[in-house]
Formats: C-alpha cells, structure tokens, sequence
C-alpha cells in the first residue's frame, strides 16, 4: 500500500472514531531544512488547539506489520490525551493572541541553517547569525504537569504587523525569555553516552539489580567513555543548539576549563564542546565527522550545520572555522 492511501485509510479510520461533531484532515507541514512531513489534525469547535500527528512513522510500523486498526486506535488516544492537555494546561490564552504584551514573555527563539531554509526565512522574521539564522516562536505551554513537550507556534511577518511590532522587538523579548523558558545545562558527553547505555541494560541485566549496583555501572561507564568533550543543550532537549547563544554560559565554563572550544553542531537540539587544549584531533577531522554523520545519522530536518565554530574567550567570540 502507497503512503497516501494509507494516510486516506487512517483519516477515514480516525473520523468514524470522533463521529459527525469533529473533522478529521490530512494536513502536510514544512518542517525545518525543507523537509515537508505528513499529518492528521482533528478540528472542532469545542478545542481552540488540536495536536498535528505525524503519520510518518505510523507507516513505517505498518510497513513492519502493524496493523492499521491499532494505528488508528493509538492515534485516537493521542488525540484525546493531548487536545485535552493543551487546551487545559495553557499559559497564554487563545484570545490574548492578538495582544502583544500579553504573551511577549512567552517569545523564544532558536536556530536553523540559513542556507537550508532560505525559502522559509522569506515568510518570518529572522536574525542572521553566522551560517545560521535565529527565528522565533511562542511558548503556548510550558506548565510542567501538562505532558507536552513542545506545543508553540512560529512567528510569521503577519504576526508583527498584527502587533505592531518591529523584529528588534521580538528579537530583544526572545534574548531575555529564550535562557528561562529553555535553562542550559553543560554535561560531560560519558556521563549522557553512560546513561543511555544503562537504559538499554536496565531492562535485561540490570533488571533485578538494586539501585547501588545500577550507580556503581553507571560511574564505570562514565569513567570508561570519559572523552573530555561536553554537551550544551537545555533541560528539554529540544532545539538546544540555541544555548550556544545564551550571554555568559560558554564564557563562563571557558574560564571554568580554562580552554576555547570548537563548538560542534550535532543537531538543532544539542552542540558539542570540544577543548581546542586536546590536540587528539584536528579541526578539519572534527569537520569531517560533522559532515559525515549529518550524512548518515542525522534526520535532514534535524540538522544544523556542516561547519564547526571557534569560541574564543579573549574576546568572547563565535566564529566560523571552515
């Protein structure tokens, strides 16, 4: 079966389920570096926000043999679950939207590939940083029992003509929010390669183990794949790679390891902090793992870059290597 009939069979599936008072569409979003991904929205006039589902990987399982009703039941108890939670757990209210100043402390930002996005970038206001652009978005929930993740919206050039508003405006509103709304956190690279490896054997070896033994590993492989690299991120893992651009944070732990960094973009989530003291490597080998694994590990629409940057913490400075 060709993915649009099967996108049609889980509309259709979907629509029986909600009945005559909700409408079930197929919708396809552009997602970032021109990536265009599949979707399923339900609407009704009770819910002033519906989730998009994404249907992509729902085909892949049913390619695997899952079978479609089971897809269209778990489709059906998302859609539940999060249009309920999004409309009960907002900050900014739907009414508010119009007004600028009741929702500028929910602005953020984060960064894309300029290249990649030249399309997109026609269509909303943006920064350029480097080989990267800063563009901005609205938190619509970021209550911590909500259960989502990373419901927002992006801001378009209409929405700063509705507001009247400048892009220096929102660009000054998303400095200052963007670091509270989305905390940095600094991790040495072990320590989350470490844990992901003690997730994968908690369910086997580790199963029946008691927490001392599971600490005592843990510490093991953090020692063992101690590489002296880190990773900056936020505390939601999500578009991450943004904190590179937080006043003060790379400074600061530049002073703290007394050593500029290669910054190294592993996704739009995360960056990776290499100490340009460690000699192992180069900065042309460092770039070349960046465009390999962008080749073959990363998501296109998760990628950041194929160039490495340089801080350097005499002047507090980003720059470009290649």
């Amino acid at each position: 079966m060709e993915e649009k009939e099967f996108f049609n069979d889980i509309k259709s599936g979907l629509q029986e389920l909600i009945g005559e008072d909700c409408v079930a569409e197929l919708v396809q979003i552009d997602k970032n570096n021109g990536v265009k991904a599949d979707g399923v929205i339900v609407r009704n006039d009770k819910n002033y926000i519906s989730p998009i589902i994404y249907l992509d990987t729902y085909y892949k399982q049913y390619k695997k043999g899952r079978t479609k009703k089971d897809i269209i039941d778990d489709i059906y108890q998302a859609y539940q679950k999060y249009s309920c939670e999004m409309n009960l757990n907002l900050d900014i209210k739907i009414q508010d939207f119009n007004n600028y100043e009741k929702i500028k402390k929910q602005v953020a930002y984060k960064v894309i590939n300029y290249e990649k996005n030249e399309e997109l970038l026609v269509q909303i206001p943006h920064v350029r940083f480097l080989d990267l652009a800063i563009v901005f978005f609205v938190m619509v929930s970021c209550q911590k029992d909500s259960g989502i993740k990373n419901a927002a919206f992006p801001i378009h050039k209409e929405h700063l003509k509705t507001w009247e508003i400048t892009i220096g405006d929102i660009y000054r509103d998303a400095l200052y929010n963007t670091p509270d709304l989305f905390p940095s956190i600094i991790s040495p690279m072990g320590n989350l390669l470490a844990e992901l490896i003690c997730k994968e054997l908690e369910t086997d070896m580790f199963e029946k183990t008691d927490n001392e033994h599971m600490q005592s590993e843990l510490e093991r492989l953090q020692e063992e794949y101690d590489s002296g690299v880190y990773v900056l991120t936020n505390t939601k893992n999500i578009n991450g790679a943004s904190c590179m651009l937080y006043k003060n944070v790379i400074k600061e732990f530049s002073e703290q390891e007394h050593t500029d960094f290669y910054i190294i973009p592993s996704s739009i989530h995360e960056v990776l902090l290499f100490p340009i003291s460690d000699k192992r490597v180069t900065a042309e080998d460092l770039r070349g793992m960046v465009i390999q694994v962008n080749k073959t590990e990363i998501d296109e629409y998760e990628i950041l870059s194929d160039n490495i940057y340089y801080y350097n913490g005499e002047n507090d400075s980003i720059t470009v290597v290649f």
